[in-house]
């Protein structure tokens, strides 16, 4: 165990449970979809539920609570509690979807995924945040529709292991999605019912369905401090920057009719009021790659990432965007993510081998997430400092 690290032989859970023992126990979260869901195995276009993206999942939140480790210390905790492949997962999950008919961007209309009455404004919202999947063959890949039920269990010998299993699963139903667009409300859902007859869920102090007593406000809060407590390895040590984390990021929360469509909107504004001759710096902090169109013609300009004169295309955008329902109201929100966007040694720009200036050594504006922050703060969302 690395210095600093919370100690886990003697977990107190809620203040006056301790769980030193193991025992054989399930939980099982029955969930419902609130936003299509494209996930697949690897036949693509048949749509799974599948364990493994649940814990891939889970181990994505899992770090994201724990950018205070440095890298083998995130590695040595990821393994004890996931597992890797030199030591085997003490943590199994099963899950279950439904037999229905999928559907496709070729086949069916984006307001028949998200089930909506006929809009034009939310059809188009929906293929601007799912639009990889509305592209070339994409469009054949099926998904399973709003509203529909799937079941995930976790079950485990020893409680520590499945509480702190269900303590990160509620960050990704809460804070974010799986399947492919999870980042912009893809495979977005909602915890219904728990079957927990060892009660683990209360004693470890969490809620999956609301309170009815509180805000969302508060109930987030105080749900996100109680899974800090039981995910976090350490409490001390800044958060690194050089990916992205929980730790220091801020949520923003506002009751907007709509939901994702809503939220959506605003983001899809702000992205297109980004102007003048460094509007891609800018919106490179959004994430990348970017797709350009070029003045004058149809042609497009995708701006890659360079790092160590490698291309490496990709670096995802620390802003994530979904929905709850809480308490028969709609809400939007909007989560920015701690970290850089890209490193200060890592440059990027529209062609790996291009000598013309201008083209690399671009240097992004992350500046352009503090006047997100603003832009949403103006338009009545508020703010939670995690």
């Amino acid at each position: 165990m690395f210095a600093g690290a919370r100690s886990k032989i003697n977990i107190t859970i809620h203040n006056t449970t301790k769980l030193s023992f193991k025992f054989n126990m399930t939980i099982t979260f029955h969930c419902t979809l609130i936003q299509p869901l494209f996930l697949a195995g690897a036949e693509k276009q048949i749509p799974e539920i599948r364990p493994p993206s649940i814990k891939g999942a889970l181990r994505w939140w899992w770090r994201a609570m724990n950018t205070n480790l440095t890298l083998p210390e995130l590695k040595a905790a990821e393994s004890a509690l996931f597992g890797s492949t030199s030591n085997r997962s003490s943590l199994g999950i099963r899950t279950s979807h439904p037999v229905i008919e999928s559907l496709t961007f070729e086949t069916r209309t984006a307001q028949e995924l998200i089930q909506l009455k006929k809009d034009s404004r939310a059809d188009n919202i929906v293929k601007y945040l799912l639009f990889s999947q509305t592209m070339g063959e994409n469009k054949w890949n099926r998904a399973f529709p709003t509203g529909k039920i799937f079941t995930v269990s976790f079950y485990a010998q020893d409680a520590q292991v499945l509480i702190r299993s269900i303590a990160t699963f509620w960050l990704l139903a809460h804070f974010g999605g799986f399947g492919k667009r999870a980042r912009r409300g893809g495979g977005n859902f909602k915890v219904t019912r728990i079957e927990d007859p060892g009660n683990l869920v209360g004693l470890a102090g969490l809620a999956f369905l609301g309170d009815e007593n509180q805000l969302l406000e508060e109930y987030l809060a105080l749900n996100y401090a109680k899974v800090k407590q039981l995910i976090q390895e350490k409490e001390e040590g800044p958060a690194a920057d050089h990916y992205s984390g929980l730790l220091d990021a801020t949520l923003l929360v506002a009751p907007i009719p709509g939901g994702l469509i809503s939220v959506a909107e605003v983001f899809q504004s702000f992205r297109a009021s980004i102007k003048g001759k460094n509007n891609l710096l800018a919106k490179s902090a959004l994430g990348l790659p970017l797709f350009s169109d070029k003045p004058g013609n149809k042609e497009v300009e995708k701006w890659q990432v360079f790092m160590d004169k490698d291309k490496n295309d990709r670096r995802a955008s620390p802003v994530l965007l979904r929905e709850i329902h809480y308490q028969r109201q709609d809400y939007g929100i909007v989560l920015i993510l701690h970290g850089k966007i890209l490193e200060s040694s890592v440059s990027f720009g529209k062609n790996k081998f291009s000598t013309i200036a201008g083209q690399r050594n671009q240097t992004v504006d992350a500046d352009i997430l503090d006047t997100l922050r603003t832009h949403l703060i103006e338009l009545r969302y508020r703010p939670i400092t995690l």
